[in-house]
């Protein structure tokens, strides 16, 4: 039995796929928390674009959690695009105490090599993510590991911040990084698509129209193919 799907699929809301469909994917920041040995935590914010690996005979729950539009791109795409799967860790295992171990150096080197690794160190500390923690969406705890979760996160430049201190207070903050963020993207050809996924069964139409006033970025033969790869919630949860 394969435990991962030939896709990997971002799900949102029916504005939130029409903007993908349209304007390919916006970069935005997304808030992760570290929790430390001692049960203190750090809530940060990170530039990324999530995904899940989860097969459509199991994605049902996903989707009830995080919208029931989404769009699957084909795994070649993925990986051309230099996305790459999160790694889960266990709060007090060995992983965990070598990485607080190598960040502590990491503040206290004040060499020129210091300056050198430490984005570097910064850009792996991405893609960290507890097997269970806190839940900002729902407020409550979650096992993340059932998300298979991937991730695109723009390299390194001068004009964005790689990792950024939050909490409660800083909501104004937080809103003008996301906006910061507009002209970020994540591209897709049509020939990636694999799923364009809908609702129910009496959207299809509408979801036809929108995409073939899309001006310039689909053709006629694109929009003919796109409407053969729309699939329902109904019918995930029906018949797969």
């Amino acid at each position: 039995m394969i435990l991962h799907s030939q896709s990997i699929f971002h799900f949102t809301s029916e504005q939130g796929l029409f903007g993908i469909l349209e304007n390919n994917f916006n970069i935005r920041y997304t808030r992760e928390r570290l929790i430390y040995q001692d049960d203190s935590y750090f809530d940060y914010l990170i530039p990324a674009i999530c995904f899940c690996d989860i097969p459509l005979s199991a994605i049902s729950d996903h989707i009830a959690e995080y919208g029931e539009y989404g769009i699957g791109l084909k795994r070649d795409w993925a990986y051309s695009n230099k996305l790459n799967p999160v790694i889960y860790y266990s709060e007090d295992s060995y992983f965990v105490q070598t990485f607080y171990e190598l960040m502590n150096l990491l503040q206290e080197d004040n060499s020129s090599a210091g300056d050198r690794t430490r984005p570097l160190s910064k850009h792996l500390f991405h893609y960290y993510k507890p097997h269970t923690g806190y839940d900002f969406k729902n407020k409550e705890e979650k096992c993340f590991y059932d998300e298979r979760e991937w991730r695109f996160v723009p390299r390194i430049d001068n004009n964005l911040d790689l990792i950024i201190h939050c909490d409660e207070q800083k909501t104004e903050f937080i809103e003008q990084l996301r906006n910061s963020t507009e002209k970020l993207k994540l591209e897709f050809q049509p020939n990636d698509i694999s799923f364009i996924i809908i609702k129910d069964e009496s959207e299809r139409l509408k979801f036809i129209r929108k995409i073939k006033e899309i001006k310039g970025r689909y053709s006629h033969d694109d929009v003919e193919i796109l409407t053969s790869k729309i699939l329902t919630v109904e019918r995930i949860n029906k018949d797969i």
